[in-house]
């Protein structure tokens, strides 16, 4: 199995997990990699660039690349695959993309709540998107693959910040929401699944600080941010 790193020499590099042993560079990318996504089967990587260069996939058997799209005049930061391999994206365009299996276009729609979209989740089956903004406090679900608001996150009794990071469970039950630190926020998680958007807190009584959310199995989900520690939830 392997695992990848983001470089500043616009490169990926591929290391064995077990050993830790550089086993490929892929070079040649025209911009820093700003987000990275494997497909469920693992036969793709998607990236996401910085500035206006748009998006790559790689077949993972021999590292070609095997699709692209350019058209974008902001950098990404929002890649998303469904089990169908299906794939979403957000950019700082104000742009969510879904393309099909083989990075052929099905939809583009300007996200409804801000101008810099930051993170995106489909939900397993691909029915609906979830996304969370760099620029505002609100997390949106979209249906797919049209895009169309269909709800959001109720975040009564919050202002200030933005809720840049969401998840979704694995049953599709589960949306998480985190937010970079600000002084009217924090930087909370919270919870929506079928009861009201609610603040999770950690044993301490604080605020969890979540700059990063996963779905793991069993319907946890991983959560890593600033001090720096990785938590599983």
């Amino acid at each position: 199995m392997d695992r990848v790193c983001l470089e500043k020499a616009n490169s990926l590099y591929l290391f064995e997990t077990a050993s830790g042993r550089l086993v490929r560079r892929v070079g040649g990318l025209p911009q820093v990699i700003n987000r990275l996504a494997w497909s469920p089967d693992g036969c793709y990587l998607a990236v996401g660039l910085a500035g206006a260069n748009g998006i790559r996939l790689f077949a993972t058997d021999d590292w070609r690349e095997v699709g692209k799209d350019d058209n974008y005049t902001g950098p990404i930061y929002g890649l998303s695959f469904d089990q169908t391999g299906r794939l979403a994206v957000a950019a700082f365009d104000g742009y969510l993309r879904v393309y099909d299996a083989e990075l052929r276009p099905v939809a583009k729609a300007k996200a409804p709540s801000g101008t810099r979209p930051y993170a995106v989740a489909l939900t397993p089956d691909g029915g609906a998107l979830a996304v969370g903004y760099n620029d505002a406090l609100a997390v949106d679900i979209l249906s797919v693959p049209d895009l169309r608001r269909v709800g959001a996150a109720n975040v009564a009794g919050l202002s200030g910040g933005s809720l840049s990071q969401v998840a979704w469970s694995r049953d599709g039950a589960l949306l998480a929401g985190g937010s970079y630190w600000s002084a009217a926020t924090g930087s909370p998680v919270f919870s929506l699944g079928r009861q009201p958007l609610e603040q999770a807190d950690d044993a301490s009584g604080r605020r969890r600080d979540g700059h990063g959310d996963r779905a793991v199995d069993r319907g946890r989900f991983c959560l890593c941010h600033g001090r720096p520690e990785l938590r599983a939830l």
